[in-house]
C-alpha cells in the first residue's frame, strides 16, 4: 500500500468511527451527544493535521477494517433517517446524517441535505461549517468559493471555530490555483496569533509546504 493510499485509509477509517460514535449515540436515545460544531471547535492538533491529509492522526493498528466501518456506519443510516422524520426541528440530527451520507460516499444526498437545511438555519454555524467542508471535498470551483464565504460567516458567528476556518479557506485557495493568497490568509492570522498559542504550529506548517 502506497503512503499516500495507507495515509488516506486510516483517516477516513477515524472519520467514519468518530461519526458512527455520534450516531450510535443517537439511535440509543442518548440525551446529551456532543454536538458536531463541539467536535469540530476542539479538534487537537494532530486531528487538525490529519483533516489537511498531512499525516496519520491514529496509528495504524488502531483503525479497523474500512469495510467494517463502512458496513456499521451503512447499517446507521436508516435509523438516523427515520430520527430526521420523527423530528424535524433537531439540527444536531440532520447535520449528522448528513454527515454519515457523507463519509459514505453519499455527497449529493449530504449535499441536499445541508443545503435545505441552510436555507431554514443560515444562522447556524454548526450548518455553515458542515455545508463548507462537504462542498470542500470536491473541486468545483463555485462551489469552493461558496465554502469559503460559508467559512467566513462560520467565523463571524462562533470566534471559537476561526483557526479553524482560516486553515480550511487557505486551503481553498490552495484547491483553486491561488496559492499566494492562501499564504496570505495563514501568515496574517499567524501574525494575530499570540506567542503561546498550541495552534501556531499548523499555520506554520501549512505556510512551509506552501513557500516554494
Amino acid at each position: 500500500m502506497s503512503g499516500v493510499s495507507q495515509r488516506t485509509w486510516m483517516i477516513t477509517g477515524v472519520s467514519v468511527l468518530v461519526i458512527a460514535a455520534f450516531a450510535l449515540g443517537y439511535l440509543l436515545g442518548s440525551k446529551n451527544p456532543k454536538p458536531a460544531l463541539e467536535a469540530v471547535t476542539s479538534v487537537s492538533k494532530s486531528d487538525m493535521r490529519g483533516a489537511f491529509g498531512n499525516r496519520p492522526i491514529a496509528p495504524e493498528e488502531t483503525a479497523a477494517p474500512q469495510g467494517v466501518q463502512v458496513a456499521s456506519l451503512g447499517g446507521l443510516v436508516a435509523g438516523l433517517e427515520r430520527k430526521v422524520a420523527a423530528d424535524p426541528g433537531n439540527i444536531d440530527q440532520q447535520v449528522l446524517l448528513a454527515r454519515t451520507y457523507q463519509e459514505l460516499g453519499e455527497h449529493t444526498k449530504a449535499l441536499k441535505l445541508l443545503r435545505t437545511l441552510h436555507q431554514h438555519q443560515a444562522g447556524s454555524t454548526e450548518v455553515n461549517v458542515t455545508l463548507a467542508t462537504t462542498l470542500m471535498a470536491g473541486t468545483d470551483r463555485q462551489e469552493l468559493q461558496e465554502a469559503y464565504q460559508l467559512l467566513d460567516d462560520a467565523a463571524r458567528q462562533k470566534a471559537e471555530v476561526t483557526p479553524m476556518a482560516r486553515l480550511y479557506q487557505g486551503e481553498i485557495q490552495v484547491k483553486l490555483g491561488d496559492t499566494p493568497k492562501a499564504l496570505k490568509i495563514w501568515k496574517g492570522y499567524l501574525a494575530k496569533m499570540p506567542a503561546g498559542d498550541g495552534q501556531r504550529s499548523l499555520f506554520e506548517e501549512r505556510i512551509s509546504q506552501n513557500s516554494h
